[in-house]
């Protein structure tokens, strides 16, 4: 018996023990994990998606699966329990551990870079944190700079940063994606903490939660047989090599990604408080951002949605949190450019039990939609 019968059984075998209206929400899940499961294989066979998934509701699986090799140069396959690189889906974790911080008075959001990390020019210097954490501060990201190689580390980017003269903009004047910005978050979080940021997050973030399978990189032995690697879509090799933290460098799997997500319902980490402070978008003086600390930030109809992607070398990752429906689509890949975004749109209709495109994205389509 394969795995989407056994399934499909034991969902059949539960609508005839339950009332009606239990019965009912029992078929819904089961046609719902039906659709998406028939999305993710055509998207696989057509070589437009390779890794892992999770989608969830109230915090329980409506559907999980992985497909394809996480290290194809050694057949091994993918699993939800695959670690994979989050990329820049590490700047939400980076963002929590600020705020962990915030909460205990050990920092304030409207401190100025210098008061942690001297050395900067005075106009770098006055940055604040807030600036940091929401892509305002006007510091250029560290590639545009020079020292972006593989290995490259928080030091190296931290010496380039303190040769700056001055920002590009005011800070707070408008939103600029920057990874040197969540560089030196990490930077903040080691003066203030006193430990490395693995260090930190492993005893203050991953172990509390049980997320037993995350770790920062710091080191490439620590690349075992169960993490995945990454690869281009001609198939060449194309692996995660950089030693920055903050701004990347996460590796987790979707279940503990979930675990992540449903503590942000408690106060397991931080406040609600603290939260709802968190998922506002910065007030910027020219043009218009949906950034808050470390998550965009939507409203709509279908009420408040935060999510992030990742993007390097051939990774891929996302997470979605619908907060009024405790919906997350959470995907974490490793085969190059990935339409996460319209895989997310096609999943969130089946979810509202519309009709879903199912039909393979053109990777013309991925290439302009792909971004960090």
């Amino acid at each position: 018996m394969d795995r989407r019968h056994f399934l499909l059984q034991t969902s059949a075998s539960l609508v005839v023990a339950l009332s009606n209206t239990d019965a009912y929400q029992v078929t819904a899940v089961v046609d719902a994990r039906s659709q998406i499961e028939r999305l993710m294989m055509r998207l696989h066979e057509q070589r437009l998606f390779t890794g892992e998934i999770l989608v969830a509701e109230n915090g329980h699986a409506v559907y999980q699966g992985a497909f394809g090799a996480a290290d194809p140069r050694t057949g091994q396959p993918y699993t939800i329990n695959t670690r994979s690189c989050l990329a820049s889906l590490s700047k939400p974790i980076t963002a929590v551990a600020t705020m962990m911080l915030a909460e205990q008075r050990l920092l304030r959001y409207d401190d100025p870079l210098a008061t942690f990390l001297p050395g900067f020019n005075d106009a770098v210097g006055a940055v604040t944190l807030r600036h940091l954490l929401t892509h305002t501060s006007g510091i250029p990201d560290y590639p545009t700079l020079n020292v972006d190689r593989p290995g490259v580390t928080n030091a190296e980017i931290l010496a380039a940063l303190r040769r700056l003269q001055r920002p590009s903009f005011a800070p707070g004047q408008k939103y600029a994606y920057s990874n040197s910005g969540y560089v030196l978050l990490a930077l903040v979080i080691e003066t203030v903490s006193g430990e490395p940021l693995p260090r930190y997050l492993a005893a203050r973030i991953f172990k509390p939660l049980g997320m037993s399978a995350t770790f920062v990189l710091t080191g490439p032995d620590q690349k075992t047989a169960d993490v995945a690697r990454g690869y281009d879509r001609s198939g060449r090799a194309d692996d995660f090599e950089g030693m920055a933290t903050g701004e990347s460098g996460v590796y987790s799997t979707v279940t503990d990604l979930l675990r992540f997500d449903q503590a942000l319902y408690t106060d397991a980490l931080v406040s609600r408080r603290t939260l709802d402070e968190a998922f506002v978008p910065a007030r910027v003086r020219e043009g218009s951002t949906s950034y808050g600390f470390g998550w965009n930030i939507v409203s709509d109809a279908s009420g408040m949605r935060v999510w992030h992607q990742g993007n390097t070398a051939g990774f891929r990752a996302f997470i979605e949190r619908r907060l009024r429906d405790r919906i997350a689509v959470i995907m974490l890949t490793n085969g190059g450019d990935t339409d996460r975004m319209a895989i997310n749109d096609s999943i969130q209709r089946i979810l509202q039990r519309e009709p879903a495109q199912v039909a393979p994205i053109a990777p013309e389509t991925i290439r302009k939609r792909s971004a960090r």
